[in-house]
């Protein structure tokens, strides 16, 4: 669709309250147009496609109540620019928003406090696990800031964070001789900000692990954090896909089932590539992975 389609379609429903955005649309203009205000919207959704030709979205509506922003396999440079028109528009809008849910997003390095500042109410909090986890970085960073000055931390009401984990790896024992009792720096991450947040007395009520692997991780997270004597509810959901699409904003039906399975997929794909160039170094010359699935029983 055009933007100055989309424009006229979305200035006839100015009273939405759940706006989901998956498709292309096009820029066929750079001619500056007045945002659409949409003051009783309280969810939006966004996939990375909106954004990928570089359409600025907040140009062309103002949704300052917004509780509810789902961000979908959006990529760094259109993430940064999502998280810097958040932050110009404190303290006018996002001050309600209680639940962001980022699925499938690239994170870039520039992550900084101002995007916590400007969203307060956040409570929920949905990420995909990745190797560098900027965003949970930058809380870590934040609440031990916190603890020095003895303030409260940023986001003070964040109780449920939900992580899909099947973009996680774990170790991979080559070289380097890594002990197998020595947790990635993912899970190192993941339980300092636990132990945080229950140093400020403002601990996570409960910390949710979704994906096909989402056992073993919680099982090498909790090892962790027991060795720190750290707590935090935790529930594991395997490998359920209505779960991964009610936080995508799916509804339940074929078509979305099929596009996350899809996506599940390409992921999935993508993480074996990376796997088998971080153990090549060290399998024999004469490995044969057939003959290995046929010595533990796997088909081939």
């Amino acid at each position: 669709m055009p933007r100055d389609g989309f424009h006229r379609t979305l200035a006839t429903c100015p009273y939405l309250t759940d706006l989901q955005l998956r498709g292309f649309i096009e820029l066929n203009s750079q001619t500056p147009i007045s945002p659409i205000s949409l003051p009783t919207l309280r969810e939006l959704v966004v996939h990375g496609r909106v954004l990928a030709n570089g359409l600025r979205l907040f140009d062309l509506i103002s949704a300052p109540n917004i509780e509810t922003l789902i961000l979908e396999d959006v990529k760094a440079p259109a993430l940064a620019s999502v998280h810097k028109f958040i932050a110009r528009s404190y303290p006018n809008a996002f001050q309600s928003l209680k639940a962001l849910r980022y699925v499938g997003c690239e994170f870039g390095p520039d992550m900084d406090v101002h995007l916590l500042r400007a969203t307060p109410a956040v409570s929920e909090l949905v990420l995909s696990v990745d190797k560098n986890m900027h965003l949970v970085r930058l809380l870590v960073n934040s609440d031990k800031q916190a603890a020095m000055c003895g303030c409260p931390p940023m986001w003070p009401n964040l109780r449920t964070v939900t992580l899909h984990t099947q973009g996680y790896a774990g170790h991979v024992v080559g070289g380097t001789a890594v002990p197998v009792n020595e947790p990635s720096s993912t899970m190192a991450l993941l339980q300092e900000f636990v132990t945080c947040r229950n140093g400020l007395g403002k601990p996570i009520s409960m910390l949710r692990f979704k994906g096909p692997n989402a056992g073993p991780f919680s099982s090498e997270f909790r090892w962790g954090l027991a060795q720190g004597k750290q707590f935090v509810p935790t529930q594991t959901i395997c490998c359920q896909m209505s779960a991964i699409l009610a936080d995508c904003g799916y509804k339940c039906d074929w078509a979305a089932m099929v596009e996350a399975y899809s996506n599940q997929l390409r992921q999935f794909l993508t993480q074996v590539s990376v796997v088998r160039h971080q153990i090549a170094p060290v399998l024999p010359p004469n490995f044969n992975i057939q003959h290995l699935r046929r010595r533990i029983g796997v088909p081939t």
